[in-house]
């Protein structure tokens, strides 16, 4: 809980994924542009929801479609990672 300056409870949120609801709050809650986040997923209909919100993805396995980004599993997960992915132009 310390890593984390916000959690959306789940059952606050009316509609769920693939619907972006749920990042959309996560943003505002740390009162950031949403389009200023970036979503990492593993599943689906998690990549779905945050393309549909325009949020960059970074898609935690190959099986996902559409992600920005996508790593095979969680041991390749770095911020050296995430800063050559989407901040390295």
């Amino acid at each position: 809980m310390d890593y984390f300056d916000a959690i959306v409870n789940p059952h606050e949120i009316a509609v769920m994924k693939p619907a972006p609801d749920i990042y959309l709050k996560a943003a505002e809650m740390v009162d950031t542009w949403y389009t200023d986040c970036i979503g990492i997923e593993d599943a689906q209909a998690g990549v779905d929801s945050l393309r549909t919100a325009g949020i960059p993805s970074l898609g935690i396995g190959a099986h996902l479609k559409g992600a920005t980004y996508t790593i095979q599993d969680t041991s390749l997960l770095s911020w050296t990672l995430i800063e050559k992915a989407f901040y390295t132009k």
